[in-house]
């Protein structure tokens, strides 16, 4: 599935540029308009608490695209990590993607595991911490 525009509630110009060091990003207007001072940008939020006349909101078409495609990740990753064996630290397991046929593959490495599809179109990059060195994702034995 192609990734849609990133339509989520609030002004369409908005959005948040993160960054790694120092640990706090920062607001943007794709209009320019100044977000740098506290408060300015509370116009761009969902239930805005003022108005920016240069706000416009995204469609319910482009919001529906999106909630379907971030559906579409978590579901697809869950399956695939359901049909991936456990991989153990510092080891790597590939198995052939449920959804594109592509090659869907984890990476352990000490308390992390990184999971992703060879398709860039279809599952992944994804990150998670685990915070333990069992091998991972471990399977759950289902009650007869």
């Amino acid at each position: 599935m192609r990734k849609p525009i990133k339509a989520r509630r609030g002004c369409r110009h908005y959005s948040y540029k993160r960054k790694i060091f120092p640990q706090r990003g920062f607001a943007v207007c794709a209009l320019g308009v100044d977000l740098s001072s506290p408060g300015p940008n509370k116009s761009c939020h969902y239930e805005p608490e003022e108005t920016c006349v240069r706000r416009e909101e995204w469609t319910d078409h482009e919001r529906d695209q999106w909630e379907k495609f971030v559906t579409f990740r978590l579901n697809g990753m869950s399956q695939a990590l359901d049909e991936m064996p456990p991989v153990s630290v510092g080891y790597r397991a590939s198995i052939k993607c449920p959804h594109c046929g592509g090659s869907f593959s984890v990476e352990r490495i000490e308390k992390s595991a990184y999971a992703q599809c060879s398709n860039t179109e279809c599952l992944g990059p994804s990150h998670y911490y685990l915070g333990h060195k069992r091998p991972w994702p471990e399977k759950t034995t289902q009650p007869k």
